[in-house]
Protein backbone atom coordinates (compact mmCIF):
# COMPACT_ATOMS: atom_id res chain seq x y z
CA UNK A 1 0.00 0.00 0.00
CA UNK A 2 1.53 3.58 -0.54
CA UNK A 3 -0.51 6.86 -0.37
CA UNK A 4 0.06 9.71 -2.37
CA UNK A 5 0.07 13.09 -1.10
CA UNK A 6 -0.64 15.94 -3.45
CA UNK A 7 -0.55 19.88 -2.61
CA UNK A 8 -1.35 22.14 -4.99
CA UNK A 9 -0.22 25.77 -4.47
CA UNK A 10 -1.86 28.58 -6.51
CA UNK A 11 -0.19 32.19 -6.81
CA UNK A 12 -2.94 33.70 -4.69
CA UNK A 13 -2.04 31.32 -1.83
CA UNK A 14 1.16 32.26 -1.84
CA UNK A 15 0.43 36.32 -1.84
CA UNK A 16 4.66 37.23 -1.58
CA UNK A 17 7.77 35.84 -1.05
CA UNK A 18 9.13 32.90 1.15
CA UNK A 19 12.32 31.57 1.87
CA UNK A 20 13.10 28.67 4.02
CA UNK A 21 16.54 26.52 4.59
CA UNK A 22 17.37 23.89 6.44
CA UNK A 23 20.66 21.50 7.27
CA UNK A 24 21.51 18.45 9.27
CA UNK A 25 24.43 17.49 10.79
CA UNK A 26 24.58 14.32 8.20
CA UNK A 27 25.41 16.72 5.28
CA UNK A 28 21.77 17.53 3.78
CA UNK A 29 21.35 20.91 2.96
CA UNK A 30 17.87 22.15 1.49
CA UNK A 31 17.26 26.12 0.23
CA UNK A 32 13.62 26.99 -1.50
CA UNK A 33 12.58 30.15 -2.71
CA UNK A 34 8.53 30.99 -4.30
CA UNK A 35 6.59 33.81 -5.21
CA UNK A 36 3.46 34.14 -6.00
CA UNK A 37 0.41 36.49 -6.46
CA UNK A 38 -2.94 37.43 -7.97
CA UNK A 39 -2.74 39.12 -11.21
CA UNK A 40 -6.34 39.64 -12.40
CA UNK A 41 -10.04 38.33 -11.10
CA UNK A 42 -9.15 34.75 -12.29
CA UNK A 43 -5.36 34.75 -13.04
CA UNK A 44 -1.71 34.09 -10.79
CA UNK A 45 1.34 34.09 -11.17
CA UNK A 46 3.62 31.49 -8.92
CA UNK A 47 7.49 31.05 -9.57
CA UNK A 48 8.96 28.23 -7.23
CA UNK A 49 12.83 26.78 -6.80
CA UNK A 50 14.32 24.60 -4.51
CA UNK A 51 17.74 22.47 -4.33
CA UNK A 52 18.31 19.63 -1.93
CA UNK A 53 22.00 18.30 -1.66
CA UNK A 54 22.76 15.34 0.45
CA UNK A 55 26.60 14.64 0.90
CA UNK A 56 25.96 10.84 1.57
CA UNK A 57 28.20 8.67 3.76
CA UNK A 58 32.19 7.19 3.02
CA UNK A 59 31.98 3.59 3.91
CA UNK A 60 35.21 1.55 4.38
CA UNK A 61 34.81 -2.36 2.85
CA UNK A 62 37.07 -5.08 4.34
CA UNK A 63 36.70 -8.76 2.71
CA UNK A 64 38.03 -10.46 5.85
CA UNK A 65 41.23 -12.67 4.90
CA UNK A 66 40.77 -12.56 1.07
CA UNK A 67 43.12 -8.87 1.17
CA UNK A 68 40.32 -7.19 -0.75
CA UNK A 69 38.88 -4.08 0.84
CA UNK A 70 38.26 -0.48 -0.55
CA UNK A 71 36.37 2.55 0.31
CA UNK A 72 33.38 3.96 -1.16
CA UNK A 73 32.69 7.71 -1.29
CA UNK A 74 29.55 9.46 -1.23
CA UNK A 75 27.18 6.64 -0.75
CA UNK A 76 23.41 7.83 -1.35
CA UNK A 77 24.68 11.06 -2.16
CA UNK A 78 21.97 13.43 -3.78
CA UNK A 79 21.76 16.83 -5.98
CA UNK A 80 18.57 17.23 -6.61
CA UNK A 81 17.35 21.02 -8.32
CA UNK A 82 13.64 21.61 -9.39
CA UNK A 83 11.93 24.44 -10.93
CA UNK A 84 8.64 26.05 -11.37
CA UNK A 85 6.69 28.59 -13.13
CA UNK A 86 3.15 28.50 -14.12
Amino acid sequence: MSVVNVITYNGFGINGTELSSSSSNRGRDMRASQYGEKLGNDTDALVSSSVLRSRGADRFFDDGNSGISGIAYNLSSEDVKRELAR
